[in-house]
């Protein structure tokens, strides 16, 4: 399991309710996972690898489904 603290995942993301950031920590995630998520969900096409190729690629999609969910609830209507 990462060592992947709330403060963490808040310093990376930016505001994020407390059961987004509780999925993330509990799918075992590294602060860097977590970092490429974000990346890929902002649109950043300068990853370092493919993620498909990431042996944790699978991670870092789930944490990018997780921001960008949470991130419709951010929205003005």
């Amino acid at each position: 399991m990462g060592n992947l603290t709330r403060e963490a995942v808040l310093q990376i993301t930016g505001p994020l309710d407390d059961h987004s950031i509780a999925e993330i920590i509990g799918l075992g995630a590294e602060p860097i996972e977590v970092i490429a998520a974000k990346q890929w969900l902002d649109g950043n096409e300068q990853l370092p690898h493919p993620v498909t190729a990431h042996p944790r690629g699978a991670i870092i999609n789930r944490i990018r489904e997780i921001l960008a969910i949470a991130g419709q609830n951010w929205e003005e209507p």
